[in-house]
């Protein structure tokens, strides 16, 4: 199976669902050459050569790994300043831009068929113990199947392969597990004028969770760590350059990387980010797949948002 295989006959719903992910531009500064990750809005499977369509997760997991690495490297290089936690409140005010996409709910039956979750707009997905995965929009019309090797196949609801029709019917009891289950009320959001970016719907590349934490990194750049002792959520999106914070009392608050370098950090933050740098490290520094990883600790039920 070699790039995406369209079976919509034409559905072009699919093409506006498939997200390619982010990309790496090159340019000049002076006689160095700067790398910075973008957000690829280019979704869709027309006009696009399908070498393109077909994923390298570990090669896009690692390249994203390390960029989480630079990102909390730069914000403690030069170890801003400690504030007040309604200090750093205000300094939310200066970002302008984050993710639209992260998880808001996540099942780990890992030991059986694998992960569920659903994103911030409602798509559910399942990674699966053989590392193939499972997405659909939160319409429950538009498949993505991504197989271990990463090509993908694009189908309809009503068109779904004869092959994946059982794992079709597993996204569906995770979906209704997690919906019936699992409490996730959207965040409040304390900026109203932030900008939210990112298209069609991003797959989860990686996962990986110890008795403190679990950690996901999406297609889209995004790389998000929930606590569950205090069940806060941060989300870092490497295309943004911001961190969005979900509080313990559900509040969503999203600072721009230099914001944090020029204005400060509370001891909070300092702490949990020293913590991301800390897993990120280790994480870089396994050469096996997480499915392998004795440190992934398996759970019947399992719930980061209450």
């Amino acid at each position: 199976m070699e790039g995406c295989v369209d079976f919509s006959g034409g559905n072009y719903g699919i093409e506006n669902t498939l997200q390619k992910g982010f990309r790496v531009v090159r340019h000049f500064l002076g006689s160095r050459i700067v790398e910075k990750i973008e957000i690829d809005n280019t979704s869709g499977n027309k006009n696009v050569p399908e070498e393109e369509l077909k994923i390298d997760i570990e090669g896009k997991s690692i390249f994203l790994s390390k960029g989480v690495c630079r990102f909390v490297d730069h914000l403690f290089k030069n170890g801003p300043k400690r504030i007040s936690s309604w200090e750093m409140g205000r300094n939310a005010m200066s970002c302008s831009r984050r993710p639209k996409h992260y998880i808001s709910r996540w099942i780990d039956f890992n030991e059986k068929f694998g992960l569920g979750y659903q994103l911030s707009d409602s798509s559910v997905g399942v990674n699966f113990k053989d590392n193939s995965r499972l997405v659909v929009d939160g319409s429950m019309e538009n498949y993505q199947y991504i197989d271990k090797n990463g090509a993908r196949v694009c189908f309809d609801y009503d068109k779904c392969p004869t092959n994946l029709g059982k794992r079709c019917k597993l996204l569906e009891y995770f979906k209704n597990y997690m919906e019936n289950n699992l409490l996730a009320e959207p965040p409040a959001e304390e900026h109203e004028n932030i900008e939210i970016v990112d298209t069609g719907t991003p797959i989860l590349l990686k996962w990986k969770r110890n008795d403190k934490c679990i950690c996901f990194i999406l297609l889209n750049g995004v790389f998000q760590i929930n606590f569950l002792e205090d069940h806060t959520k941060f989300i870092i999106s490497i295309p943004t350059s911001s961190i969005s914070i979900i509080d313990k009392d559900n509040k969503l608050k999203t600072y721009c990387l230099e914001g944090l370098i020029n204005g400060g950090v509370d001891a909070f933050t300092e702490e949990k980010m020293f913590y991301i740098k800390k897993v990120i490290d280790e994480w870089t520094s396994l050469k096996r797949r997480h499915e392998g990883n004795d440190d992934v600790v398996v759970a019947k039920k399992s719930n980061n948002n209450k």
